[in-house]
């Protein structure tokens, strides 16, 4: 079980990995705004998965995390994969690297409209 503690300390990681990159060779201002969409992204789709499962009656359709999610949590998923995607972006050369981060906004951005549409929310009000 993660603790808020835990939650925090993940995502920290996360983004600190993704603002990191700015000190590769090539990288440059936008590749660190397109980094930071992605980590946002990211996070959107772990407030609506965490709302969704925690509203109940959810099954969670990603099989790494498993349908409860039982395999592993969605925080430890999702800042894993925040630090990966830093970690590739940062590996990749510009033009690929951009495609790489384009595709993950697009393909989060898909995920948390539909869990939106069907009705999870970010667990806060504003």
């Amino acid at each position: 079980m993660t603790t808020r503690v835990d939650t925090i300390f993940l995502w920290l990681v996360a983004l600190l990995s993704a603002v990191g990159c700015g000190g590769s060779r090539a990288w440059t201002p936008a590749d660190t705004a397109w980094q930071g969409a992605v980590t946002v992204s990211l996070g959107a789709d772990y407030l609506t998965t965490r709302s969704a499962l925690n509203d109940g009656g959810w099954v969670e359709e990603n099989p790494i995390m498993g349908e409860g999610p039982d395999r592993i949590s969605p925080e430890v998923y999702f800042s894993t994969v925040a630090v990966l995607s830093a970690g590739a972006a940062a590996a990749l050369p510009g033009r690929w690297r951009r495609v790489l981060q384009i595709a993950t906004v697009g393909f989060q951005g898909f995920i948390v409209a539909r869990n939106v549409h069907r009705g999870a929310g970010f667990g806060f009000s504003f």
